[in-house]
């Protein structure tokens, strides 16, 4: 450990080697975790997505891990363009039944 540690709670580790261990068995639990290095020398673990680390996209039943472009959240246009009209129809679904009670 060289510098005073940003992040004191968190567990560090000393060498990416055994951050990667933790990390591949939280992947075995199905939690979506990385290793990143810290200014105090040790690894630390999150479940924040690092930039161009791979994402899962967020359109309901897809589970495909793409590579973020400016911030995407979609594998694709299409994805997007579903999860827009899902969320549309939510929208008017909810207001719809808002009406009917006001």
């Amino acid at each position: 450990m060289t510098r005073r540690c940003p992040t004191p709670g968190k567990i560090a580790y000393e060498t990416r080697e055994q951050a990667d261990k933790v990390v591949n068995a939280s992947l075995a639990m199905s939690l979506r975790m990385r290793a990143y290095p810290c200014p105090c020398g040790a690894y630390h673990l999150t479940s924040k997505q690092g930039a161009g680390s791979p994402r899962v996209c967020g359109y309901g039943p897809c589970e495909r891990l793409f590579s973020p472009i400016d911030g995407a959240r979609y594998c694709s246009r299409a994805h997007a363009r579903k999860a827009h009209e899902k969320r549309r129809l939510a929208r008017r679904k909810e207001e719809s039944a808002w009406r009917k009670t006001g």
